[in-house]
Parts: structure tokens; sequence; C-alpha cells
């Protein structure tokens, strides 16, 4: 029997249960979980508080407590944590450490690490390179009760296991959560919100992600990272819907704020607006699926394939102000997805980008992005009817392709109509170009690779890039009559 999923609104109101600190100093009295190890403290009144938070971490023992009084915020400190400690501060909100250098608080290579109750900006002015938390190498790592605000990536763990990030806020940064090689994680009940990438999970399997709101910003998965359990997340106050290994289900009427499919077969997903979430929909080793009828808008990525994905088809949406619009990215043995009747429009570096077997590319209005079409490897794909134009680097372009058809598209005033490089068997046929002369054929220049010898060291043969031109022998004389 046909399932069918119709998922109202989810606002998951978690309650956030952080333990009070406790010190023994005199001159302040806080309440703090109990360790086994002794407690150092920092900033304060006490007679001998530490000034510095890493003269207090360097002093400390493993099972040790550094605890951080908010009095002498903000800590102009980047911290490095080599032994087993809790380090916690006096309120997350008063109790802040910026850092100037590239990462606020790294740990590389130790176990048994946990941060707690502390705001983490960073002020690198290489922005694109700074971390709010950097763990390596590490097992139960536990971050919780933390913002961090401003950094490239919030919290990067990299071949980890056993850890625990949860209910912390993170924003305003690039990516706000990164699990690279992770595995039996925990990343529960955050706030993420105003990040390009709110969590990544790449190469992390056997991880839970569960209750975390998700503001302007959602999950993104990339290189083989499944499986996870991925359960009660909100994006933008909807649901986002993560399906693995499921089949004959539709899902409509604005029930989702994202969907991510991975192993699903025949997944029909109609009347819905996924936007503001990092990728509207991504499909990974998903065949016969169908988008219909969707406002994607304001994403990182409208609509994202991986892997293989096969017979799929984007219909009749609007996929307009992303920064890219479609992109298939898959295996070349068996694909044959159709992209047909959508408006993609204003995407700020590129409409559809396209790899595979037996595409079809139809319908389409694809103006105003930066690159309009782009095919990457792959072969036998169809370009037909579009309309493709006001592009602002380049209508159409297609690398390392062969046999492929364009045909009867408008291309029209664009910065560059069309190029090529390295292709075999292409052929484009009777589209309407402007600007174009009106008689004969119409002259594309591309480039192709010729062979140039062997490396006279390594031994690898060596091509050189040289120009090209094809043509298109019979250019309609008027443009054809396509809308969405």
């Amino acid at each position: 029997m046909r399932k069918i999923i119709t998922l109202g609104i989810m606002l998951l109101f978690l309650g956030m249960t952080i333990s009070s600190s406790t010190g023994f100093n005199v001159e302040k009295q806080t309440t703090i979980a109990t360790f086994d190890g002794n407690t150092l403290y920092v900033g304060g009144s006490g007679p001998n508080n530490y000034t510095k938070i890493q003269d207090a971490i360097d002093d400390a023992s493993d099972g040790d407590t550094v605890f951080v009084y908010d009095e002498s915020s903000p800590y102009m400190e980047n911290l490095r944590v080599r032994k087993s400690i809790q380090l916690i501060g006096e309120n997350k909100t008063t109790t802040i450490i910026n850092s100037s250098s590239q990462t606020t608080i790294d740990s590389f290579d130790c176990d048994n690490v946990l941060i707690q109750g502390f705001t983490l900006l960073n002020h690198c002015s290489s922005t694109d390179e700074s971390y709010g938390v950097d763990i390596s190498f590490a097992e139960n790592f536990t971050l919780t009760d933390t913002i961090i605000i401003g950094c490239h990536w919030g919290v990067h763990l990299a071949y980890c296991s056993n850890c625990s990030i949860t209910n912390n806020e993170i924003r305003d940064g690039i990516s706000g959560i990164e699990l690279y090689h992770v595995d039996t994680s925990s990343l529960s009940g955050n706030h993420l919100t105003d990040n390009e990438f709110g969590i990544e999970l790449n190469n992390a399997r056997t991880n839970m992600i569960s209750n975390n709101i998700f503001l302007n910003n959602g999950l993104y998965l990339v290189d083989y990272a499944y499986p996870n359990s991925i359960v009660g997340n909100s994006v933008n106050g909807k649901a986002l819907l993560y399906l693995e290994n499921e089949s004959d289900i539709i899902i409509e009427d604005e029930s989702a704020g994202q969907i991510i499919l991975v192993g699903c077969n025949r997944i029909t997903m109609q009347n819905l607006d996924l936007s503001h979430a990092t990728v509207g929909v991504e499909l990974i080793n998903t065949d016969n699926c169908l988008l219909t009828n969707t406002t994607l808008r304001f994403n990182i990525i409208g609509v994202m394939f991986l892997e293989s994905c096969n017979m799929n088809t984007i219909s009749y949406n609007y996929i307009d102000f992303n920064s890219y619009g479609i992109c298939v990215e898959t295996y070349f043995a068996f694909t044959r997805n159709k992209i047909i009747g959508n408006s993609v429009r204003f995407n700020s570096y590129g409409g559809i980008y396209l790899n595979g077997v037996g595409n079809i590319v139809r319908y389409n209005v694809v103006e105003n992005n930066s690159e309009g079409i782009v095919i990457i490897g792959g072969v036998f794909n169809l370009i037909s009817n579009n309309v493709i134009r006001n592009n602002s680097l380049i209508g159409l372009e297609i690398f390392l392709s062969a046999f492929n058809l364009v045909k009867s598209n408008n291309i029209m005033q664009n910065e560059r109509n069309a190029a090529f490089e390295m292709i075999l068997g292409t052929v484009f046929f009777s589209n309407y170009w402007k600007p174009y002369l009106g008689f004969g054929p119409k002259v594309i220049w591309g480039s192709r690779w010729i062979f140039g010898g062997f490396d006279p060291y390594y031994g690898f043969p060596i091509f050189q890039i040289i120009p090209w031109v094809k043509f298109d022998w019979r250019p309609a004389k008027e443009p054809y009559d396509i809308e969405v």
C-alpha cells in the first residue's frame, strides 16, 4: 500500500538541562559538578586564582577541573588542551573567550575532555580558516552549553568517536558543526543559526543527530556519510525529513523544511518550500524520485544528487537565488535523470551542473546566473528547448564529455554564450543564438587537448591545450517560444 507522509510543523521545545557549577573559592560560591580531581580557578578574586585560562590548563592534571569566572571576561586567549580535564565557565553568556589566532580551543589526541559554559569568539584575520573548537583523534569529548559566534568552523571534529555535542548555540559562521571521519557520536539539542552549513557529515557514520534546531541553515551529507540516525530535527520550524532505504512515499503540503534521501526509491516531493536550508533536497544513491512544484531559494545548493542517482525527475520548480541551483554529481554507469520545465534564475555561482549518462535537460529557463548550464564529464546528454540567457560568465559550457546533443535552445546575451574543452562527438544543432550575424553556421570557440609526448623524468603523458572550434550548422533565425 502506498504510504503518504504529510508532516506538520515540528517545533521542538527542548528543555536545556544544564548542571550549575560549583566552586569552593570562598570569594565566590557557585555550584559545579563533582569530579575526582582538583579544581583550579581562573578569574574572580580568590587569592590563588589564575589570571589566564591556559596557565591553569598547563598546571592541571588528568581528571582536574578548570573553573573560569566571568568577572575577568573577555579572556583574550587561544587554548590548547592536551589533558583529560573539565573546562567549565561560570556562565555561558558572560564567560567569554575571544581569540585572534586561528583556533579558539583545540585538542589533539586527548580523550575524556569536557568543555561547558562559554561564549567563544574568533577575530582571526584569516576568517576562512578560523575554528571555535577543533578536536582531532579523540574519544569521549563533550561540548555542552556553549555559544560559538562567527567562526568558519564552529565545531570541527576529525577522526573522533563517542563524542557528545549537546545544547550549544552556533551561529554566523560557514560550517556550524563538521564531523569528518567521526563515528558513534551524538549531536543533540543544538541551535544552529545563520551558518552556511548547519551540520556537515563527511565520511561520518553511525552517529545520532537528534533534536537540533536549524534556522537559515541545515544538514549536509558528503562522501559516504551514512548510515546515521537522524531524527527529530527541524529546519526553519518544519521537519528535517531524512529517509534511508524507504520507498513509495509522498511528501507534500509544506510539511518539510529540508529533505535528504539515502538509498530510497520512488519518493514524490511536491508543493513544498525548501528554502534557507543549506541544501533544499539532497539525494544519495536514490532512484526513480520526483521533485515537482516546489520552491528552493536562498540555499547554498537548491538540489543535490550524489553518488548513484538514476531515473529521477526535477520538474516545474522554482530554483532561484541559491549559490548553486542544481548539482548532479553521479556515477556514470546508469543515470538518465530529467531536469524539465524549471525556473533556474539568479543563482550566484551556477544554474545547472551536470554529469552522468543520458540526462535530459529541457524546457528550463536558466538566466541571470553566473554560469548557466555546465556539463562536466558524462555522455549522451540532451540539452534541448531551454532558454539560456543573461548569465554573467557563460551560458553553456561542456567539459570532458562526449556525444551530447545541444538542440533548439535560445542561447542569448550571455557574457559568453558557449564554450567547450575536450569534447568528442557533441553536436550543436538548430539553436537560436544572440548575438549572431544572421547567415552561415554559428562558430563556437573552445579548446582541445593534443598529445605532446612523455615527461622525461616521470614518464606520464603530457597534453597541450590548443584552440578549437565547433559549429551549429543550422542556427535558428528566430527565438523559440519557451517559457516556464
